[in-house]
């Protein structure tokens, strides 16, 4: 296929590095395609037309790269609600926790704090990162005795 008469094979395989610097700074998206697709059937050359074959193959990869890129988000809301679950599911516990000045410490886990790239958790007012853990454990309870 050509775009004002240059084909876009020999435009990405240039060995010219600005375009290979171009194109490797930036992903492409859904709508960069959409974009490329309607500039080549604008500019096509009318004494020769985009084959329908290419053109059923640049729609099939359309469709291929918009669902990697849904499946790829719905991945990552997945990843965040499960390492969620997991920090949350930690309050109340008894954890051991390597500190790099202090060795292995021992608390219960208080509350679950989110930032924009993840989870810590509040470890007898410490804030830990949750790969810190070394054990996790229920909680000791205290021992009663029975009195009659």
């Amino acid at each position: 296929m050509s775009v004002t008469g240059v084909d876009i094979n020999e435009i990405l395989s240039s060995s010219s590095t600005s375009n290979i610097t171009q194109l490797s700074e930036q992903e492409l998206g859904k709508e960069d395609f959409l974009k490329l697709l309607v500039a080549q059937m604008q500019n096509q050359d009318p004494t020769n037309p985009v084959d329908n074959k290419d053109l059923i193959l640049q729609m099939s990869q359309f469709s291929t790269l918009e669902a990697t890129q849904n499946l790829n988000n719905n991945m990552t809301d997945f990843i965040k609600a499960s390492n969620l679950s997991t920090a949350t599911s930690m309050i109340g516990k008894q954890v051991t926790y390597l500190d790099s000045s202090s060795g292995r410490i021992t608390g219960t886990v208080q509350q679950v704090n989110s930032y924009s790239d993840g989870y810590t958790l509040t470890v007898g007012g410490t804030e830990i990162e949750m790969s810190q853990i070394a054990t996790i454990e229920e909680p000791v309870a205290a021992s009663t005795t029975a009195s009659q």
